[in-house]
């Protein structure tokens, strides 16, 4: 039976940031390639645990990686591996990335560098205020993006510190 993304092939970069991105794309029948940097992916290190024991493989990363391949990439500082992912960019339809922003470009890897590769290729970007702008490196967590929301506004006492939605 045919799905939704069937024949899409996507190149999952993202950060904890995003890492649900990827999986939803699997889910719709997308062929999913996680390019993790050396020591795996952050999510594979996130509560809960199997069990107790902090070796046993991440729930959270159970979660998050379902559906998606998996290729170890240094992008940052091995040339070898920016090549070798320049060469999946040419085959690929999607890339999603969350890096702060220009992190990627400093390693020409950002948008314009990549289009020259693959003119199709749908290039994702999740950063909390853009790759460019006054507010994109600002610091974001979840209380200062709720905040940016107007979500805060909307809870709480006037009268003391702002309250994380639960």
């Amino acid at each position: 039976m045919a799905t939704l993304l069937d024949g899409v092939r996507v190149l999952d970069l993202a950060t904890m940031r995003a890492e649900i991105a990827g999986r939803l794309l699997a889910d719709l029948g997308a062929e999913v390639l996680k390019i993790e940097p050396p020591g795996g992916a952050a999510a594979r290190r996130v509560p809960p645990f199997e069990s107790d024991d902090s070796t046993k493989p991440s729930l959270y990363w159970a979660a998050v990686g379902l559906g998606k391949h998996s290729a170890v990439l240094d992008i940052f500082n091995e040339a070898t591996d920016r090549e070798c992912l320049r060469e999946l960019i040419k085959a690929c339809d999607v890339l999603v990335e969350s890096y702060d922003p220009g992190a990627l470009e400093r390693v020409g890897l950002g948008y314009a560098d990549v289009r020259l590769l693959n003119p199709r290729l749908i290039y994702v970007s999740v950063t909390p205020y853009g790759q460019s702008g006054p507010k994109a490196q600002w610091p974001a967590t979840d209380l200062t993006l709720q905040a940016a929301g107007g979500r805060v506004a909307l809870q709480g006492d006037p009268d003391r510190p702002p309250l994380p939605v639960g």
